[in-house]
Parts: C-alpha cells; sequence; structure tokens
C-alpha cells in the first residue's frame, strides 16, 4: 500500500470510530447541543463566539474581538475563548448552512478523528509502526476526559498539539527552514483554539524547546539555537493580534481571577464507561481519568522507551527526555493549586487546573505508543505479531470509556420565537436590553443574538466586567425609574421582555411609564421601545460629607471592623455578611443629632464589589421608625467604571433633602447576587457647597 494513503486511511477509520462511539443523528447534529445535567449555557457561548468570528472575518476583521455582549463594553470578545481558530476550521460548515448548532457539532466531531490522525502521525515517525500510531491516536482522542468535554469545545480541537510537536523534532533533526515554519504555524494553529491550550501547551512547548539547548543531539549546532530562541518569539508575534485585547483588557479592569477549581485525585481514577472502572466499582463517581489499561500500558512504555534508547543512542534518549519532561510538566500544572496559579502573570487568567491534562494526553499516548511498538516487537511471526496489535488495540477500545447521551434541542428556522425576528428587522446600530436571568438564559439569549445580530446589554462568559455586573444588576429592577435612565444612558432603544402569562404581560403593559412604548407584542413576549430618561427626584445641587467623629456605628456583623468606616484608607474596610434566617445584614450611623440628610457615599475596596451598589438606603430620626429613601447607589462615573474600574472614587446615592439622626443601609439583595459587601470609607453627605 502507498505510505500516501496510510493517514488517509487511517483518518477514515478514526472518522468511522468518531460515528460509531457517539452514534449522531442528522437531527442531532443539526439541532441539539450537549448538555450536562441540563446545563447547555456553555455550548450557547461558543457557539455564539464561533459564530461571531465566522461572520466577523467577512464583516469586520479589523475589530474582530468588538462583539456584541455586554454593551458598551469593547473586546467583549476576550471577556471568554475567542474561538479563532475553531471558527477558520469550521468556516466551510458556515458558509454553506448559516447553522451555527451544525457548525459547533461538526467540529467537536471533528476533533476526535483529526485528534486521533495527528496523535498517529506523530507516533508513527518519532516510535515508528502502524500499531504504535493507531494505540497513541485511541489514547490521545478517545478517552473519558475528551467524552465529558464536548461543552468546552474551546479545550477540545487540539489536532495541531502533536503536529506542533512533530514538526519541533523534525527541525531538532533536519535543521530545515521548512520544517521550522511548520512547527511555528502548527504552535499558532493550535494556540488560536483558546487560551487555556494556548497557555498550557504554549508553557510546555517553551520549557521543551529550551531544554533542546541542553540535551538535543545537534544542540551545538547555531543553526539550531537560532530556531528554538527564535520560535517562541515568532508565535508571539504572530499570536499579538489575538492577545493584545486579553492584556488590554486585564489592564483596564485591574484584577484578574481570584477563585477557581482545583483538580481533584478522582480525576486520575478510571471515567465513566471504562471496563477497569466497572470491574473496580467506580461507577457513579464523579472521575475522568484513563482506563487502567491506558495507565499500565504508558508505565510500560515508560519503561521500555527508557531501555530502548539506552540501545538506540542519543536521539532515541532524547525522545524519551521529552515525553517524561512534558508529561511531568503538565502533570505539574494540574496538581498546581489554583491559588499558586493564580499569583503567576498569565496563568492567573485560567480557572480550572485539570484542563492541563489535554496536554498531559499526549504524552500517555507516546508512552502508550512506546509500549504497543516494544510489545509487537516481541514477537517474531508476523500473523502473531498482528494478533498482539490488534488485541492491543482491542483492549484500548474496550477500556476508553462512553460519551455522554445528554442533548439539548435548540431552536432553529421558523422554530425561533418571532420576537427575535422582529429585533432581526431594525437597523443594525440598535442596542437591546433582553430581560432574563441566570446563566443559562443569559445564554439562550446569545444564541438567539447569532440570528437578529443586535448588540445586548447583558451576556454570560467566563469573565464579567464590573461595569457588567453593575449595569445587569442595576437594570433587574426595570421598569424602575433608575434602571430606565441607565437605559437611555447607554444608548439601549428597545427591552425585550418575557412574561410567565398573558395576564402579566397584559398588566406591564396597562401601566408604562411615559418613557416607554410598546413597539411590537408576540404573545408573552414584548418589546418595548425606550423614549428617553425617566424623570430624576429633586436633589440638591451641591452636598457635603457631615463630619464622622461623633458618629456611633452599629452593624449587624463585623463591628470589629467598623472603625475601617472612617479611618481614611482604601485598603481597610468594613465587610458584611449574611446574617442567619430572613434578616438582610445592615449598617446604621447615629449622626448624634438631626441634620438635613440628601446623599450617601460609599468608596468601595475594588470596584467589582457588587454589595455597595445593591444597598438601599433608609432614614429615622429616633431609629425606630424608619423612612425608605429609594435611592439606588451609582458611580461617580459610569464611564470610569466600564472602562477602568480600579480608578472608581465611590459611589453615591442621592435623594431628596430630609432631616434625620439615624441612617440605615440594608441589603436584602445581596442573598440573591452573591458577593461582597465591602465598604472602605463612608460618607453621608448634607446640603452644601463643598468638600470636607
Amino acid at each position: 500500500m502507498p505510505s500516501r494513503a496510510v493517514p488517509l486511511l487511517v483518518l477514515a477509520g478514526f472518522s468511522l470510530l468518531t460515528l460509531a462511539v457517539f452514534r449522531p443523528t442528522l437531527s442531532e447534529v443539526a439541532h441539539t447541543a450537549p448538555a450536562f445535567h441540563g446545563f447547555v449555557a456553555d455550548a450557547l457561548l461558543l457557539m455564539w463566539a464561533t459564530s461571531h468570528v465566522s461572520r466577523a472575518f467577512f464583516a469586520d476583521p479589523l475589530h474582530l474581538f468588538e462583539a456584541g455582549i455586554y454593551h458598551p463594553a469593547r473586546h467583549t470578545l476576550a471577556f471568554g475563548d475567542h474561538m479563532i481558530g475553531q471558527a477558520l476550521v469550521g468556516l466551510p460548515v458556515w458558509l454553506a448552512t448559516k447553522n451555527p448548532v451544525l457548525e459547533y457539532n461538526v467540529l467537536a466531531l471533528a476533533s476526535y478523528a483529526l485528534g486521533a490522525s495527528a496523535m498517529f502521525l506523530y507516533a508513527r515517525e518519532t516510535i515508528g509502526g502502524v500499531a504504535a500510531g493507531l494505540a497513541a491516536g485511541l489514547v490521545f482522542a478517545f478517552t473519558p476526559f475528551r467524552f465529558h468535554s464536548p461543552l468546552w469545545l474551546q479545550v477540545l480541537f487540539t489536532p495541531f498539539m502533536p503536529l506542533a510537536l512533530l514538526f519541533w523534532l523534525r527541525f531538532l533533526r533536519t535543521l530545515a527552514a521548512a520544517d521550522w515554519a511548520l512547527w511555528v504555524v502548527c504552535w499558532v494553529a493550535h494556540s488560536l483554539m483558546g487560551m487555556y491550550l494556548a497557555l498550557y501547551f504554549g508553557v510546555t512547548m517553551t520549557i521543551l524547546a529550551l531544554y533542546a539547548l541542553v540535551a538535543a543531539p545537534r544542540r551545538r549546532e547555531r543553526r539550531l539555537r537560532l530556531g528554538v530562541l527564535l520560535a517562541p518569539v515568532a508565535t508571539l508575534c504572530l499570536l499579538a493580534p489575538t492577545l493584545w485585547p486579553y492584556l488590554a483588557l486585564r489592564a483596564s479592569q485591574g484584577h484578574v481571577r481570584e477563585v477557581g477549581l482545583d483538580t481533584h485525585l478522582s480525576f486520575f481514577l478510571p471515567g465513566p464507561g471504562t471496563l477497569s472502572g466497572r470491574l473496580a466499582g467506580l461507577e457513579g463517581y464523579a472521575q475522568f481519568g484513563p482506563g487502567l489499561v491506558i495507565v499500565l500500558l504508558g508505565v510500560l512504555g515508560a519503561v521500555a522507551g527508557w531501555q530502548r534508547q539506552r540501545v538506540e543512542g542519543s536521539a532515541r534518549h532524547f525522545l524519551w527526555q521529552v515525553h517524561a519532561l512534558g508529561l511531568g510538566v503538565t502533570l505539574c500544572l494540574i496538581l498546581l493549586p489554583i491559588r499558586v496559579q493564580l499569583a503567576v502573570p498569565g496563568l492567573d487568567m485560567v480557572r480550572n487546573t485539570d484542563r492541563a491534562f489535554f496536554v498531559s494526553l499526549l504524552f500517555i499516548a507516546a508512552f502508550v505508543g512506546e509500549a504497543v511498538a516494544w510489545l509487537t516487537t516481541r514477537v517474531h511471526a508476523p500473523r502473531l505479531r498482528m494478533a498482539v496489535a490488534v488485541g492491543l488495540l482491542a483492549a484500548l477500545v474496550v477500556d476508553m470509556g462512553t460519551p455522554p447521551r445528554e442533548r439539548k434541542r435548540l431552536p432553529l428556522g421558523r422554530e425561533i420565537p418571532p420576537a427575535y425576528g422582529w429585533l432581526h428587522d431594525l437597523p443594525p446600530d440598535q442596542v437591546v436590553y433582553e430581560q432574563v436571568n441566570g446563566a443559562e438564559a443569559m445564554a439562550l439569549a446569545m444564541y438567539f443574538a447569532i440570528f437578529h445580530q443586535k448588540r445586548l446589554v447583558d451576556g454570560y462568559s467566563g469573565f464579567t466586567s464590573p461595569g457588567a455586573g453593575y449595569l445587569t444588576q442595576e437594570l433587574y429592577h426595570f421598569p424602575e425609574p433608575a434602571a430606565l435612565r441607565l437605559l437611555d444612558r447607554i444608548g439601549v432603544g428597545h427591552v425585550l421582555s418575557h412574561f410567565a402569562t398573558q395576564e402579566t404581560a397584559d398588566a406591564a403593559v396597562a401601566r408604562l411609564a411615559p418613557s416607554l412604548a410598546v413597539a411590537a407584542r408576540f404573545g408573552t413576549d414584548v418589546v418595548f421601545a425606550v423614549r428617553g430618561p425617566a424623570p430624576a427626584p429633586v436633589v440638591a445641587d451641591l452636598a457635603r460629607p457631615l463630619p464622622r467623629q461623633d458618629w456611633r456605628l452599629a452593624a449587624s456583623s463585623g463591628n470589629e471592623t467598623l472603625p475601617a468606616l472612617r479611618d481614611g484608607d482604601r485598603v481597610t474596610a468594613w465587610r458584611g455578611a449574611a446574617v442567619p434566617g430572613d434578616s438582610p445584614p445592615w449598617l446604621v450611623v447615629d449622626l448624634g443629632g438631626l441634620h438635613p440628610i440628601s446623599g450617601v457615599r460609599c468608596v468601595p475596596r475594588r470596584a467589582d464589589a457588587p454589595g455597595v451598589y445593591l444597598a438601599e438606603v433608609d432614614l429615622s430620626a429616633d431609629a425606630a421608625t424608619w423612612t425608605p429613601t429609594g435611592a439606588r447607589f451609582v458611580p461617580d462615573s459610569l464611564a470610569t467604571l466600564l472602562d477602568h474600574p480600579a480608578d472608581l472614587a465611590y459611589y453615591e446615592a442621592r435623594f431628596p433633602t430630609r432631616p434625620a439622626r439615624y441612617v440605615r443601609l440594608r441589603n436584602p439583595a445581596l442573598a440573591f447576587w452573591g458577593g461582597p459587601w465591602e465598604i472602605a470609607e463612608l460618607d453621608v453627605l448634607e446640603d452644601g457647597d463643598g468638600s470636607r
């Protein structure tokens, strides 16, 4: 058989295996998305991102990251994985069908066949033998961890990773410019698939490349040293247009992730559907590790590879070191506590350490390939050797696990609610606020935005800026006057509301504010047109903070930190916590006497702490009868909150002047929205003509 036909036959074989494992129907591929316990939001987010990039390639390629969520924030595609690589690969499907569900599912299925085929090419060339290549391809692509990651296409599509490693090893051997260029191209292509893969594989590939400077057989040659040093630089330069929005976002928002998920040790136990998992009685546990057949063959391959390199010389010795070092680096990244990673620039953008296992699989698969190659060479009779190879491959298939079957049907064509068709006919510059709550509903709104193509105020992503969080929580009170004023301020022309019943929709339409009008109605879906801001309450033009030295402070919790509210230090803060029962946390200021109060000003310890602007202000003359002011806290500058939240000075609630001795801040919404209630500095404002 011609050697050029072997990769095509292998690709066809792995494609058939993919179809046999997942058994997709045409209806499923075109109309359903993978789900996990009913949760489909992550798949919808990535579907939206891939479709946005596919469309932006032709409509506005120079503003690729100006996506249509979290208006009016910029670079919002960088709030999650950009999916540029997947959009490039799936572009033919998108252009032919304009079906985002089909594009997503085709890419997900292709990731298995293409990943296995790429790993086959790597193992066949570096280890030797078709059986070794097939075994490595199976282990790399068909494992429980990948089977249970269909919602996360940004880490599932990995065929360029083994190709990058293959061309790197070729370059170290040949020092050919073509191999160097292919190494860089595959490294870049792999990094375009997602930030997790770019970071984890980038760290591993860079360490391996630097190791080649001291351990590669031809390490003393100037061409090798120059190529190895230039490759990471060239990769960074080529990726710079896609990395810059993330760096700009990080610089403008003033913070990165502070929490994440550590890897659990159960991650290394045999995953669902593996024969070894069933035999060990582990069915039903939350583990996604490879089957014991893979583990045993991997250990055997590491030992066999070590013995083989002692016989075959320096090139084989270096290959074994590459596989061992690569596996060691990635396992360290997996097991490194998330709080340690969050302290490392670059890695502080990740949340799940276990996703480095997608890189670990490359080196585990290589060791399994070594084991199969060693076992088959122990047998000299051709037919018996073939039987051994087939038996080993069959053992891998039996113990590779089974994918989950849960899927969720998505509306397409005429199934899409007519309200979104109406939005589609609006001018392209229109901004829409869709009244939804929760990750799943927000992600579904983004899915429908693929079709109506209007910018949204809300969104769902891996990162939410302080400004986006503020808008979401304040607009939740629509159609209250403060929410209407905020909508007008950020340029929202229409609001789409979904009511539970016809009666609630009728009631909402019957009591419309003067600044709203019904633009369209489709049963319980109502589109409101925003015709201007709601009237604002009359407040004093100028206000000044009252002296704070005679205050007496009390709170539902955190009384030991109350002095921080008036110590002049933005670093120290009072922190309110939820109290048992239904009572919301509270803070009371006794001013010592009656004063004409016109506002309250809170300096947050950090801009993304929602507890500050969720608070409500009540006033009292005797601490027995309280009068709600109805005022909401607003930032001193909305533009600053949106673009540079670290520079935000304060949040302030202003209301018509009234006499009071006691000022109470309550936070009944904190339990619903979550997050800390931290105040660094507190001021009570009275009518005046200057600051303190």
